[in-house]
């Protein structure tokens, strides 16, 4: 199983999908594999699934300008 993770930090108008395949994507409901979100700019990043946590929390540490800091909720 492929795990996304999206992060809107960095992503340029370059990188999104053709007027086309995002109506082909929305029309046909069709899912994508992470390869492919990649390929079509849909995400920025794909990770295995054990780097999840760790590549979300350093980039909302990135973001948030407080390195030692956890986001809050459930963890």
């Amino acid at each position: 199983m492929n795990v996304l993770l999206f992060d809107d930090e960095g992503m340029d108008a370059a990188a999104e999908p053709d007027e086309r395949t995002a109506m082909r994507l929305l029309l046909t409901g069709k899912p994508v594999d992470a390869a492919e979100a990649l390929r079509l700019g849909l995400v920025n990043s794909v990770v295995e699934p054990d780097q999840v946590l760790p590549v979300a929390r350093a980039s909302w540490r990135a973001r948030s300008g407080t390195p030692h800091s956890r986001p809050s909720g459930r963890h």
